[in-house]
């Protein structure tokens, strides 16, 4: 909802899902065929296809609120005063970013109706996952064949934190409480026919 319906302008700023920085690799790599070894070389090491995806971003602007009602339009998410800058190191160790990722002290509920921090003025972290996957298909007659796949999603296990909350009346005020997926590992055999 926006602060002030008669002065849309409180509420310019970048959308939700900004994302000033992004790099998306993807790639596929059929390996050659193995001309040694016999059968072991030419059925079982040939003929793989290996593909994977890479996404490099910076992270999402998000939206301090007060979680108080200043402005008596019946909700509370109207947004407080910023009195300081909110930006911190994000080169920190990863227990500090969890524990506070942004400067708290910057924010305090307004005195007045509508609250000088602007709409998603601070950005989360970034995010770097590594999507891989192999697949090779083994022949059974002229139109049918069995393919083994294997699957990698966040092939590093990379920990890509959350954006913090951001409610300042809230405990938890500055702290990140969420991550992405986890490694997640699949194995499937398919027949085509």
């Amino acid at each position: 909802s926006f602060v002030d319906s008669n002065n849309l302008a409180l509420d310019r700023a970048p959308s939700d899902f900004d994302t000033p920085r992004r790099l998306v690799l993807s790639y596929l790599w059929e390996v050659p065929g193995v001309r040694r070894w016999g059968l072991v070389g030419k059925q079982l090491l040939s003929g793989w296809q290996i593909n994977g995806i890479t996404d490099i971003r910076t992270g999402s602007p998000f939206n301090v609120t007060s979680n108080t009602d200043t402005n008596f339009d019946g909700n509370s998410t109207d947004r407080p005063d910023l009195i300081g800058n909110p930006k911190l190191d994000t080169g920190r160790g990863r227990q500090e970013l969890i524990t506070q990722y942004f400067n708290t002290a910057a924010f305090r509920v307004t005195s007045g109706l509508f609250g000088g921090a602007g709409r998603n003025g601070v950005y989360g972290p970034g995010a770097i996952n590594w999507d891989f996957s192999a697949f090779k298909n083994f022949a059974i007659t002229e139109r049918s064949k069995v393919q083994v796949r294997a699957e990698f999603f966040n092939l590093f296990n990379q920990v890509n934190l959350g954006n913090p909350n951001a409610v300042l009346t809230s405990p938890s005020f500055g702290r990140i409480l969420g991550a992405g997926a986890p490694r997640i590992v699949q194995f499937s055999l398919k027949f085509l026919f």
